[in-house]
């Protein structure tokens, strides 16, 4: 099932580079992960791959 496919998250708990209260947006997910674009210009990639156990850590924006 998809979440967060195309859709603007906030990060609900500080971990790794994300910081809380920061808006991301997903950019596709699989069955297993999650993909965030790298707008840091940072790492030398252009999304981070999140496993979807760390789903808890964002909510949709706009969704309480």
């Amino acid at each position: 099932m998809r979440y967060f496919c195309g859709k603007v998250i906030i990060c609900v708990e500080e971990f790794f580079i994300f910081e809380k209260k920061a808006s991301y947006y997903c950019t596709r997910e699989d069955d297993k992960y999650f993909y965030i674009m790298n707008n840091t210009n940072k790492f030398g990639v252009h999304e981070f791959k999140i496993a979807k156990s760390l789903m808890n850590c964002f909510k949709i924006r706009g969704w309480q």
